[in-house]
């Protein structure tokens, strides 16, 4: 059964995305996204993020917690507008003359070094993101391309082996950033340690674990803005920490997980609080490669997955912010929504015992991985451990640093877990977010994600064929066999709380964010004091 979801649960207490900021833009996120002569400009945004940066370069990070920052600094030829329209960046226009054919047109861009932004760099970024040593999490999603070429100085054309719908969106994600490839190509550059980009934003000091300060990008495309002067970003970890930054105005806006801090902001007076919907949604993953995994049988997966009682978790873990979520996301697409009805999503204790006791599995006890770094795994992973307890298997905890989870379940080939809770960045396009599924896709799942013929199969169908009914059946062809092999098994979704004091920050926010990337708009807010 689906949930009411965020607004009808929030719209007597919280500002929600339309109302919030000021009169609703042209494009409906909220906020005046007009020019300048709007509203003041000058004045710095601070923000309180709960994550620092794992890594620099955008075209190795598989993580949304950097995603979050280089949205700030780098640009891709589309870019992800309202509701996960595809809109122009880089690429002012763009035509496609054939089903496999892209022609971009570049607009007179710069780097924030001053240099314009030429073709080369967009052939030498993507062909970037396709070499093996670059390791880059977003290649399998940029699809099967062909060949990248410059035409002329300012266009590119891209050729694909076959369609694939979900390209232009791809290009939005922060994986096929555009970086300065001649500044790259003489070591005058290096993404590893330093950030250049076209975006709004350039990089002045970074005090590690502590903050980040940039300046107003003088040479950014879209004249006029920022309309702020200065984005600070203070790097606070703690809930309780940030609330307070905000209420002593440290800090003018922050993100949230934990459903608790729309009830703690509403205490401070001027704040005003944002649940934003988002194509992200909490999972658990399951060790299907390395056979020393006590759910390495997929019999065994699919009686922990009928076990699960995702109510429950979205009640006791989320506070009921949110909705039980499909392997794509509601807030994205209604495609899969009848997994809900699947047995899989409809809890059944008795099966689940029954294919347990099958495969001599009815005394089971694993470890689940619940990483702090992320407020909200410890308290799904405690409603976890009592479901499965109703079935006779024990759960074992660990809470594990964000550095020691990643190097045992991306890092390690095959990965060192049972089982671990994480999330899937739904992305722009629903094509893209079931690749999520696949390590043909999304290599960084090989440890762990058991290669399937059958799921690669439609996949490919996926993403191959144009929207409309069609595609949409499917997908939910795909979302059956995901399900079927329970190795990912999606739980609930995953909004975005953002705080933000009303008197001192006039903020926009995207409608649905797919990205990651919560002050998507930065550019666009007015500091008020």
């Amino acid at each position: 059964m689906r949930r009411l979801g965020w607004f009808a649960m929030f719209v007597a207490a919280v500002c929600l995305v339309a109302a919030c900021g000021g009169s609703s833009g042209g494009d409906g996120t909220g906020g005046d996204t007009g020019s300048p002569s709007g509203g003041r400009t000058g004045g710095t945004i601070i923000w309180g993020k709960p994550g620092e940066l794992v890594g620099r370069d955008p075209h190795a990070s598989f993580n949304g917690v950097d995603w979050e920052l280089y949205g700030q600094v780098y640009e891709g030829l589309t870019a992800m507008g309202n509701d996960l329209k595809v809109e122009p960046a880089l690429a002012e226009s763009w035509e496609q003359p054939t089903p496999t054919k892209y022609v971009f047109r570049l607009r007179a861009a710069k780097f924030s070094n001053g240099r314009t932004v030429e073709a080369s760099d967009v052939v030498g970024s993507l062909k970037r993101v396709q070499d093996p040593d670059t390791a880059a999490f977003w290649v399998g999603n940029l699809g099967p391309i062909e060949q990248v070429a410059a035409v002329d100085e300012r266009t590119v054309e891209i050729d694909l082996k076959k369609p694939y719908t979900p390209l232009l969106a791809a290009l939005a994600h922060p994986g096929a950033s555009v970086l300065p490839m001649k500044e790259l190509d003489d070591g005058s550059f290096e993404p590893k340690k330093e950030f250049l980009g076209t975006g709004p934003w350039q990089e002045v000091s970074h005090l590690p674990d502590q903050q980040w300060t940039f300046k107003r990008n003088p040479n950014h495309w879209r004249t006029g803005f920022p309309r702020a002067t200065e984005l600070i970003v203070k790097i606070i970890k703690d809930d309780s920490a940030r609330t307070a930054a905000l209420r002593s105005g440290t800090v003018n806006i922050a993100t949230f997980e934990n459903p608790d801090a729309a009830k703690l902001l509403s205490g401070i007076p001027g704040a005003k609080t944002i649940i934003q919907p988002t194509t992200d949604y909490y999972r658990m993953d399951a060790g299907a490669v390395n056979r020393k995994s006590k759910l390495y049988d997929q019999t065994v997966r699919q009686a922990l997955n009928m076990a699960l009682d995702r109510e429950q978790i979205l009640k006791l873990a989320l506070g009921n912010i949110g909705e039980v979520s499909p392997p794509i996301s509601p807030g994205q697409s209604k495609a899969c929504q009848a997994s809900l009805g699947s047995d899989y999503y409809k809890r059944n204790l008795e099966k689940a015992k029954q294919l347990l006791q099958s495969v001599g599995a009815s005394n089971l006890r694993f470890e689940l991985i619940a990483s702090p770094a992320f407020a909200q795994f410890p308290a799904i992973a405690q409603v976890i451990q009592r479901n499965f307890a109703e079935i006779g298997v024990k759960v074992d905890i660990l809470q594990l640093e964000l550095g020691a989870w990643l190097k045992r379940e991306f890092e390690s080939n095959p990965s060192q877990m049972d089982a671990a809770l994480s999330y899937n960045a739904g992305f722009g396009d629903p094509g893209s977010n079931l690749n999520n599924y696949s390590p043909k896709f999304l290599p960084d799942t090989k440890g762990w994600y058991k290669p399937d013929s059958t799921l690669d199969a439609l996949l490919e169908r996926v993403n191959e064929l144009p929207n409309g009914g069609e595609r949409d059946k499917a997908m939910q062809s795909a979302c059956a066999r995901i399900n079927e092999t329970s190795n990912e098994i999606p739980l609930v979704t995953r909004p975005k709380i953002i705080g933000y004091i009303e008197n001192r920050l006039k903020p926009v926010f995207q409608g649905t964010e797919g990205y990651v990337d919560p002050l998507r708009y930065s550019d666009r807010f007015t500091v008020s004091g």
